[in-house]
Order: C-alpha cells, then structure tokens, then sequence
C-alpha cells in the first residue's frame, strides 16, 4: 500500500481504545489465506493459523489475535460467517487492524519433526460433517488412504496431506484420533436415532476461497453403513493406524 494508505489505517487505529493496535499487510491471492477465525462476544478472533497459507508464511498474525478491521471494514459484531464471506471477495493487499494476542499465551510454532504418518480406518467427508471449523479445508479420504499429520496442536483438528498431494502448499484438516473417537462412541450410543440436528453447532469458517480437492471414486456403500450393534461397546473405535513409510535403498536390488 502506498503511503496515503498506511496513514488511514493509522487514523482508524486512533480511533479505538485498545493500548496496542497493530497494522498489519498480507497479500491474498485466490488462494485461502490460512487462518479460521470465532466469534467471543463482539469480537473476531484468530482460533488457527494452518501450515502454508499466506498467514502463516507472513508470522504477522497469531492464534488469539482479534481482528478490528480488514482493508477499512469493521469487523465488531459481525458473525464468523458474515465475516469470511467478506474475506473471500478480497484479494491483493489487504490491511488488518490487529489487537495482538497476549504475548504469554502465544504457542510457539511447531516444526516437522512431529510428523506422523497414519492409515485411515474410516471414511471421511467434510461436506457432511457439522462440526468441522472450516468445511472448505477439510480433506476428504477414504478407508485405506494415507495421511500425513503435521500439526496435531488442536486437540480436535489435526493438519494434514493425503498421501500423493503432498506438494500442495496449503494443508488439510482432518477429525483427530480422539475426537474421532468420542464421535464413533456417540453413535454406538445413540443408534439407530436421528443425530443429525443434534451436530448442529456454530463452526469456524476459513478466511479464503474454497480449497478443491480431488475427488476419488466411492467405494460401496455398505463402508458408510452405520455400526453393528454387536459391535463390543468396551472396544475403542479403529480411527487412524499409525503407519511407516518405507523407501527402498537405492543400491538394493530386489531379486527376479
């Protein structure tokens, strides 16, 4: 932004009561920015910055920051949804008004080394699911498919590839382990009854356009079927298997 631009925005910060208001200038494309945001109260706050977006390469904006203004539009009052759908019509340099998040409770980023590779047990679509904060990030997979977990800070969400994209740039998200399993219970629980209006539940939004995945072929619908009764309730609920990936060595020739 030119220098007209840099002092509007430190006009409008002067006008809110905040001790600390930081400008902040991130280029967006068509692609999704990176972040998922909530609502807490009046306020929109940052609730995830996901690997590789525009967001997370820039290290401007953080997990709990709230967001005053994007490019001179108030953000105060608006909904989550109201909120992305605004953010999906931007591109170029967009200009946020920033109330940065208490320093000490800022997580330091995470790094490769927590990497895990997993098979699914389950299939999964994101389209279908109530409760994923960001349907439009969400990766879907099948029984069988490998999927590589780069981020499991969120205790719901984790951040992942499906194996075979991992040049994308922007990572996935993926129910995790846990959370998968506390579903799966729930529906041994409650089979047979009609679950759906009780997954209804206000969910994050992306700050971005539609993320596209490649849609595989369905498998037959007896692998969405609900679970057996006789399923041994005691039993934990096949999720994810952790896996290793094996890659031959280069000089070893396997025997004909």
């Amino acid at each position: 932004p030119g220098p007209g631009g840099a002092h509007e925005a430190l006009d409008r910060a002067s006008h809110y009561s905040e001790d600390s208001i930081k400008i902040v200038h991130i280029d967006k494309t068509n692609e999704p920015l990176g972040a998922t945001v909530r609502n807490e109260g009046e306020s929109v706050i940052i609730g995830r910055i996901v690997k590789g977006g525009a967001a997370e390469k820039s290290g401007l904006l953080h997990e709990g920051d709230e967001i005053l203004e994007v490019n001179g539009i108030g953000m105060r009052g608006k909904s989550v949804n109201e909120v992305c759908d605004l953010l999906a019509t931007m591109t170029g340099t967009l200009t946020f008004l920033i109330v940065p998040c208490n320093q000490e409770t800022i997580v330091p980023r995470t790094t490769d080394t927590g990497m895990i590779h997993v098979k699914a047990h389950f299939d999964y679509e994101p389209d279908e699911d109530l409760y994923i904060p960001c349907r439009e990030l969400g990766i879907p997979f099948q029984k069988g498919d490998v999927l590589h977990v780069i981020n499991r800070d969120d205790p719901n969400w984790w951040q992942a590839y499906r194996q075979g994209e991992e040049d994308q740039t922007l990572a996935g998200l993926i129910p995790s382990k846990s959370f998968q399993q506390q579903r799966e219970a729930m529906k041994q629980a409650l089979a047979g009854g009609d679950t759906g209006s009780k997954e209804k539940t206000k969910r994050g939004k992306f700050l971005c356009a539609k993320k596209h995945h490649k849609k595989k072929k369905k498998k037959s619908s007896s692998a969405t079927g609900t679970l057996s009764d006789e399923s041994e309730a005691n039993e934990p609920v096949p999720t994810y298997e952790e896996v290793s990936l094996y890659y031959p060595r280069p000089n070893c020739k396997r025997p004909v």
